[in-house]
């Protein structure tokens, strides 16, 4: 009987890896976290040494949340992984520590919230057939390459908005990665 409290300790260590973190998500958020989201978080530079408690700083709980709403925007994501993180640490709950450290958190990282939410808008203005369609007038021909050296627009993007437009009829391929108006003669 006087074992079962050690073992409990035991158990309740974080394990380590970026499996060890997805697996303490997994096990003991409240939500489902989305492993591509916890990758990028785990990716940042002493978000490890943090986790495990190995990088002391004043207010550990806004810091996680720092680095959380930098690659996702979910309040409610960036509280479950702060009390994966009290639970694996046996640290006792408290609301009003989350709530503060998220509030701060969320105000810290608003300029990187608009900076993405405006970048995303403008490759979701490129990234439309409209664009490719309107460039394919002005260009007789065009390649997912050639629009990106020229716009900066993904390439991963404009290969899949080609694939559309071809499956659609609007565009035809003339060879490997080249793409013209369905009826355009005058590109060859």
């Amino acid at each position: 009987m006087s074992e079962t409290p050690h073992i409990k300790l035991i158990r309740r260590t974080p394990r380590f890896g970026k499996r060890g973190f997805f697996r303490d998500l997994d096990e003991h958020a409240t939500l489902k976290i989305a492993h591509n989201i916890a990758f990028r978080v785990y990716g940042f530079e002493g978000f490890e040494q943090l986790w495990h408690r190995e990088h002391v700083v004043d207010e550990p709980e806004t810091e996680l949340a720092v680095r959380w709403f930098s690659n996702d925007h979910s309040r409610e994501r960036a509280e479950a992984m702060i009390a994966v993180w009290w639970h694996i640490h046996n640290i006792e709950p408290c609301e009003v520590t989350l709530y503060m450290a998220v509030e701060e958190a969320w105000e810290l990282t608003a300029t990187l919230r608009e900076r993405y939410l405006s970048r995303k808008e403008e490759e979701r203005a490129y990234g439309n057939t409209e664009f490719v369609l309107d460039y394919l007038l002005e260009h007789s021909t065009a390649s997912a390459a050639g629009i990106e050296q020229a716009t900066g627009i993904d390439r991963k993007a404009l290969n899949q908005t080609f694939g559309r437009l071809c499956k659609s009829g609007q565009i035809e391929r003339v060879s490997k990665g080249v793409y013209r108006r369905r009826g355009d003669k005058a590109g060859l």
